[in-house]
C-alpha cells in the first residue's frame, strides 16, 4: 500500500515539476516573439496639447509640437515654427494606431538590439495639458518581404518590447527643420496676371497677360512654355532649410494676382550661397538650390523657337 501511495506522490510530485520547468523555460531567455493584438498607447488624439520627442538623430536633445488656439507649432531653441501640413496629424495617427503585432523580448539586455534603448531610441512624450498620457521608445526598423515593414517599440516603465506595423522611425527621428512647413508657393488656382522677373544688368523680362494670352516683353510668349512654368511653380516646396538671415539682392521674381495679395520672391547672396525667401512664407529661408533654379528661368524658356 506504502509503494502504491508512493509511486502516486512520485506522479504529482513529477507533474508539478515539468509544470514549473516549462513556466521557467517559457519565461527565459525574454526574445523569444509570442503573437498577439494590443494597443499600446490609448489617446484621444483630439485632446493632446503637446508631443515632446527626443529624436536619436538629435543626440539627447529634444524639442515640442505645441497646440494652441486648435493650431501647432514647433518650439526649439527659444523659437517657434510652423510644421509642414499633416505633420502632426501623421504623428498622432501613428501612435493612435500603434498595436502591437508581437512581443519579442521582456528583459532590459535585449533592449540594445532593437534600438530600444534610452540612447539608441527616439523617445515620444504625450501631454493633455500638464498631464502625460503616452511615453514611447521608437526603435529599429525591420523590412521583411513580401513588402512588410515593422518598427520595434517599448513603452516607457515596462520591460517588453513590441513589434508593431509601419516605418515609424522615419516619421519620429527627425530634425526640426526636416519638420518645418518648406511652402515656396501655395496657390493652386493661379491665376496670375504678370509674372515680372528682375534679373542683374540687362536680363530681366516680365510676362504678362492681355486678353487671355500671355506676352513676353510686350510680344507673343511661348504660351505652352508660360503654363508648363506656372504648373511646375504654383505648389512648391522647398527641400533644405537655411539660418541665413542676411545677404545682398540678387534675384527678384513679383507675381500679380487676380485675387489676393502679390507674391514676392527674393534670392539672396549669403556667404556665396543663394538663399530663397518668399512672401507666401517670410520666416524661412531656403537654400535648395535646384528649387532656386526651377524659378528663377531664362528669357530664352518662354521665347517662341523658330
Amino acid at each position: 500500500m506504502y509503494k502504491k501511495i508512493n509511486n502516486k506522490t512520485l506522479g504529482i510530485v513529477f507533474a508539478v515539476l515539468l509544470v514549473l520547468v516549462v513556466i521557467l523555460f517559457s519565461s527565459k531567455g525574454g526574445h523569444k516573439e509570442r503573437s498577439f493584438s494590443k494597443q499600446l498607447v490609448d489617446i484621444n488624439t483630439e485632446e493632446i496639447t503637446q508631443i515632446t520627442i527626443t529624436p536619436r538623430s538629435m543626440e539627447g536633445e529634444s524639442f515640442d509640437l505645441i497646440k494652441e488656439s486648435d493650431e501647432w507649432k514647433i518650439s526649439a531653441n527659444n523659437q517657434f515654427y510652423k510644421p509642414s501640413s499633416n505633420t502632426v496629424e501623421s504623428m498622432l495617427s501613428a501612435i493612435e494606431n500603434m498595436i502591437a503585432k508581437s512581443m519579442v523580448a521582456n528583459s532590459k539586455d535585449r533592449w540594445d538590439i532593437y534600438e530600444v534603448s534610452d540612447s539608441l531610441a527616439s523617445r515620444v512624450q504625450l501631454f493633455k495639458g500638464s498631464k502625460k498620457v503616452g511615453d514611447v521608445f521608437i526603435g529599429k526598423f525591420k523590412f521583411s518581404q513580401p513588402r512588410s515593414m515593422s518598427t520595434y517599440v517599448r513603452l516607457e516603465g515596462g520591460k517588453e518590447t513590441y513589434k508593431v506595423d509601419g516605418f515609424l522611425t522615419s516619421t519620429f527621428n527627425r530634425k526640426v527643420n526636416d519638420l518645418r512647413d518648406k511652402t515656396v508657393i501655395d496657390d493652386p488656382l493661379a491665376n496670375w496676371n504678370e509674372i515680372a522677373f528682375s534679373y542683374p544688368s540687362d536680363s530681366s523680362f516680365v510676362l504678362s497677360k492681355v486678353n487671355n494670352r500671355w506676352m513676353l516683353d510686350g510680344g507673343i510668349a511661348d504660351s505652352t512654355e508660360v503654363a508648363n512654368y506656372i504648373n511646375s511653380i504654383k505648389q512648391k516646396s522647398a527641400n533644405s532649410i537655411s539660418e541665413n538671415s542676411s545677404g545682398s539682392s540678387l534675384l527678384k521674381i513679383d507675381i500679380l494676382r487676380s485675387e489676393g495679395e502679390p507674391i514676392e520672391l527674393l534670392v539672396k547672396n549669403s556667404d556665396n550661397e543663394r538663399i530663397l525667401i518668399s512672401s507666401e512664407n517670410e520666416n524661412v529661408r531656403y537654400n535648395d538650390q535646384n528649387t532656386i533654379d526651377q524659378i528663377f528661368v531664362s528669357r530664352k524658356k518662354f521665347e517662341i523657337k523658330p
